[in-house]
């Protein structure tokens, strides 16, 4: 029997749900994230649901370097998430 977990994730009037199914080998639950950018989704407000790994944007602020480049959109002030950690979640920058 496969263990599996379901997470809501809800931002901006939005609720994204992410299957999380146990590893037997890492004995961790491991998530299946949606790919936002094969499959594009936006909130009610138009903000665009993201991974924190896509690549960043000519248009992104980093978090702790404001003078740098964003490699990744985790790293990006515009970067929204439900709670800190969280590998999903919306970019504010319209």
């Amino acid at each position: 029997m496969e263990k599996t977990i379901v997470r809501s994730f809800a931002i901006d009037g939005d609720i994204c749900e992410v299957v999380f199914k146990f590893d037997i080998q890492s004995q961790r639950y491991i998530g299946d994230y949606p790919d936002f950018e094969l499959s594009p989704r936006k909130t009610p407000n138009g903000f665009r649901w993201i991974n924190a790994t896509q690549d960043g944007c000519d248009s992104g602020v980093h978090k702790y370097y404001p003078q740098e480049k964003c490699l990744d959109c985790g790293s990006c002030s515009h970067f929204t998430t439900e709670k800190a950690g969280d590998l999903i979640g919306v970019c504010t920058l319209i």
